[in-house]
């Protein structure tokens, strides 16, 4: 075989190669547009992204108290004291929940908030929200403690 004939040899190679390689693009094109369909949208749990970005998980949770059948007058201050403690510790529950380090059952992947956090630059960054929430939970008792008591006679007609 002269040299001319193996060059077009080559070159015969290197065309079924070029065809090969686009027929294989478009199939790896149709491939990733039909996984597409069962991808699941990113969230801390399967990406890099920050668990605050996440929607909270908020779970309903039923009381332990029984009706004790008496009749229960509330001011105004008690009303908003009640309504403040059940939001400051279900912020306190989503923040426990959206931050704590969890691993993908089926993939096995380590969601570390920590890390994220560190890799921000911000390690205290966790710490510091639970003590802003703290902080604000706080300045608001006392505010409310701070209003001035509502006559009984006013509460008839709330």
């Amino acid at each position: 075989m002269d040299h001319g004939q193996q060059i077009k040899e080559l070159y015969s190679i290197i065309y079924k190669l070029i065809n090969e390689v686009e027929s294989l693009k478009k199939i790896n094109a149709e491939l990733r547009q039909e996984l597409e369909k069962y991808r699941t949208p990113k969230n801390s749990s399967n990406s890099s992204k920050p668990p605050s970005s996440d929607f909270p998980k908020i779970q309903k949770t039923q009381s332990l108290r029984t009706p004790s059948g008496k009749s229960r007058e509330a001011s105004p201050v008690a009303v908003a004291k009640s309504s403040h403690d059940s939001v400051s510790s279900d912020d306190y529950r989503v923040i426990m929940e959206r931050y704590q380090i969890t691993t993908h059952k089926e993939s096995g992947i380590r969601n570390d908030p920590n890390d994220w956090a560190t890799g921000i630059g911000k390690p205290r960054y966790i710490l510091d929200l639970l003590l802003s929430i703290i902080n604000v939970s706080v300045q608001t008792v006392e505010i409310i403690e701070g209003l001035p008591k509502v006559p009984n006679c006013c509460l008839d007609s709330i």
